[in-house]
């Protein structure tokens, strides 16, 4: 009995995450209308800055606030395209603005537009769905929870999924090491 608690606080001890807090380290590079748009720089859980895309027109955050997030799949066809409009800004820089633009019209009226916007809103619900198998699994995006800590209010952003932290990963191997330890020693005792 006393094996298998040490086991399970191993294993328990590898599954468990703190709160996933987004900070805005720098508002988006571009701008259209005096509004900023993607890349906006922002730190998960204090790691490195990464350039993500807001998808959330009708809220505004300042630089600095923090806020708490829930890391969601891509799932759907207009995460899908909001994922596809987020790897396209990534892959050719002289959409990033229309793009931008787009993926706050999936999930805002009043949104700004242009023609450059509305062409890749149709790009990208003509071609979302032609990518291949798994492509999607690569995105998450970040639904917030509660207030920021400023005077704003929350976003929601896409970026690609960050790869797992190497201690939750040497946790986890630790725990399964010693759970396979466990049986091996058991089944010597019988």
């Amino acid at each position: 009995m006393k094996n298998f608690v040490v086991i399970f606080a191993l294993c328990a001890a590898s599954t468990v995450t703190l709160a996933n807090t987004l900070t805005l380290t720098g508002t988006g590079s571009n701008q259209t209308n005096g509004v900023y748009t993607y890349p906006y720089d922002l730190s998960l859980n204090g790691a490195p800055s990464v350039e993500m895309m807001c998808l959330s027109f009708d809220n505004e955050i300042s630089q600095g606030e923090t806020w708490n997030v829930i890391p969601v799949a891509v799932t759907g066809v207009l995460d899908e395209e909001a994922a596809w409009l987020y790897a396209d800004a990534e892959k050719n820089p002289g959409n990033d603005i229309p793009d931008q633009l787009a993926a706050w019209g999936l999930f805002s009226s009043d949104s700004p537009t242009t023609a450059g916007s509305n062409a890749q809103l149709a790009l990208a619900v003509a071609e979302y769905s032609s990518e291949p198998a798994g492509f999607y699994s690569q995105f998450v995006i970040y639904e917030p929870t509660g207030a920021p800590s400023g005077f704003g209010f929350p976003q929601t952003f896409i970026a690609e999924a960050a790869a797992p932290e190497p201690w939750s990963l040497l946790m986890l191997g630790s725990g399964l090491m010693v759970l396979w330890g466990g049986g091996k020693m058991k089944m010597v005792h019988n």
